[in-house]
C-alpha cells in the first residue's frame, strides 16, 4: 500500500487529506496515517530533495528549502513572479489579519485598489462584502504558495531571517 499511497501524494497536485486517501483506497483512516508517517520521515533524510509536509489537513510533496532556486532554474513552469507593490499590499494585509483597501493605502501610503484585483484575481487573496466596501484576508493559495502553513509560521521565518542577518552583521 505505501507505492501507492506516496504515487497518490505525488500525483495530487494541491495535495490530499488523511480522509481522501483512506476513501480512494477504501482502507481505514489510521492504516493511511502509519503509512504517510512513514513516507514523511523517510523524505525527511538529507539524501532526498523533497519532503512530505502537511498543509492546513492536506498533506503535499514540496521541494526542500534548500533546493527551491535551484529547481527554479529548470522548472517548466515557474511560479507566478510578484511585484513590489504586489509584495507590499500582501505584507499589509497579512500584517493586519484581514484589511480594507483603505487600511493597506493608510499603510503604504499609496493607492492601492489595482493591486488588490490583481491579487484577488491571483486568488492570493480572498474578498468578502463587509458593509459597503470589501475585506481582504490571505487565501489558502497564499499559504500554498509560500509554503506556509498559518501566519504565525511567517512572522516566526521573518523573525529568523532577521535574527540570522544580525548576527552576520556582528560577526
Amino acid at each position: 500500500m505505501r507505492p501507492l499511497v506516496e504515487a497518490l501524494l505525488f500525483s495530487a497536485r494541491h495535495g490530499l487529506t488523511i480522509d481522501e486517501m483512506a476513501r480512494a483506497l477504501d482502507v481505514e483512516k489510521e492504516q493511511i496515517e502509519t503509512v504517510v508517517n512513514a513516507i514523511r520521515e523517510e523524505y525527511a533524510a538529507p539524501h532526498h530533495g523533497v519532503e512530505l509536509r502537511k498543509y492546513g489537513d492536506k498533506w503535499r510533496f514540496y521541494v526542500k528549502k534548500e533546493y527551491v532556486v535551484d529547481t527554479l532554474k529548470i522548472a517548466r513552469r515557474l511560479p507566478r513572479r510578484l511585484s513590489t507593490a504586489q509584495l507590499e499590499v500582501l505584507a499589509a494585509v497579512v500584517v493586519k489579519g484581514e484589511a480594507t483597501s483603505r487600511d493597506v493605502e493608510v499603510m503604504r501610503g499609496k493607492e492601492s485598489s489595482q493591486h488588490l484585483r490583481e491579487l484577488t484575481r491571483m486568488k492570493l487573496l480572498k474578498r468578502k462584502r463587509r458593509g459597503r466596501g470589501y475585506v481582504y484576508t490571505p487565501s489558502d493559495e497564499f499559504f500554498e504558495y509560500f509554503q506556509i502553513e498559518n501566519l504565525s509560521q511567517l512572522f516566526k521565518e521573518v523573525e529568523n531571517e532577521e535574527d540570522r542577518k544580525g548576527s552576520q552583521e556582528n560577526t
